[in-house]
């Protein structure tokens, strides 16, 4: 990895079909485009079959554009899209990701309210 680009790879669910699938292939190229309207030059690297040509879900993004509201909101995006996603980045030999869990699971409520789950209120009081 060069040590002056950023790699971004957005790794679909165990749910979801895979990264081949219509759905998802439509999903990576409108997040593609909002990297590029938010001024992100994101080369992104595909793959070939006789039926064309699909988004694997990995980019490559020069660092000096890896700031600004785009590459983050293109993040929370993919990982609000199903659960179980995957977000990687790497700088160099610097390695992050990011998952949501198998299912999400949002309370109803805040903290402590009765119609949050059994578990959250027993972390929550420190049981």
């Amino acid at each position: 990895m060069l040590a002056d680009a950023l790699a971004l790879t957005l790794v679909p669910g165990r749910r979801e079909l895979t990264v081949f699938s219509p759905r998802c292939q439509t999903e990576l190229q409108q997040l593609h485009d909002q990297l590029q309207a938010g001024g992100i030059r994101a080369e992104a690297v595909t793959f070939r079959t006789a039926d064309g040509t699909g988004l694997t879900g990995a980019f490559v993004i020069p660092l000096a554009q890896a700031t600004g509201a785009a590459l983050p909101e293109v993040g929370v995006s993919w990982l609000h899209g199903s659960a179980g996603r995957t977000l990687r980045t790497a700088i160099g030999g610097i390695e992050a990701a990011a998952r949501t869990p198998d299912r999400h699971a949002v309370p109803a409520a805040g903290p402590g309210s009765p119609e949050q789950p059994d578990e959250a209120r027993r972390c929550r009081a420190g049981a």
